[in-house]
């Protein structure tokens, strides 16, 4: 059974992999933009 911790842990995990994803697209739109 999961505790709120374990939970809240968790989705801070996904959130900061989703904020990571973002970054990096918005890098890649940067990079293509400036070709």
């Amino acid at each position: 059974m999961l505790t709120s911790l374990t939970l809240d842990y968790e989705l801070l995990a996904k959130a900061k992999a989703l904020a990571g994803l973002q970054f990096a697209k918005a890098l890649i739109n940067e990079a293509l933009r400036a070709h």
